[in-house]
Formats: structure tokens, C-alpha cells, sequence
């Protein structure tokens, strides 16, 4: 089991990454770009899925503790 630093971390990392996509996503609109446009928002699916996993496995470990 990882511990709530290291799931904090990891936490931290993902929304950082979503903070990217997102400003990759605006400039995509900008340019029109459908195919990056389509990647961007998949990546974004999958990372708003992790962060939310991410969450509940730290308030779980909070819980615990």
C-alpha cells in the first residue's frame, strides 16, 4: 500500500498534467486541429479518471490512519 505522501504526490502530478491537456486542448480549438483535438480529449477523460480514483484511495487511507 502506498503511502498518503506518495498518493498525494501522485495526486498532485495528474492534476498538473490536466492543467497541460487543458491549455493543449484550448490551443487545439484555436487552430482547428480535429485529430489532436480528439487525442487531447481522450487523455483528459482518462486523467480525470485516475485523479478521481486517486482521491477516493486517499480519503480511504486517511480513513485508516
Amino acid at each position: 500500500m502506498p503511502s498518503i505522501k506518495q498518493l498525494q504526490n501522485r495526486l498532485l502530478n495528474k492534476k498538473n498534467s490536466l492543467n497541460k491537456v487543458n491549455l493543449n486542448i484550448a490551443n487545439a480549438e484555436k487552430s482547428k486541429n480535429n485529430a489532436v483535438l480528439r487525442r487531447l480529449n481522450q487523455e483528459k477523460g482518462t486523467l480525470d479518471r485516475d485523479i478521481r480514483k486517486l482521491e477516493r484511495r486517499l480519503i480511504i487511507e486517511k480513513k485508516a490512519s
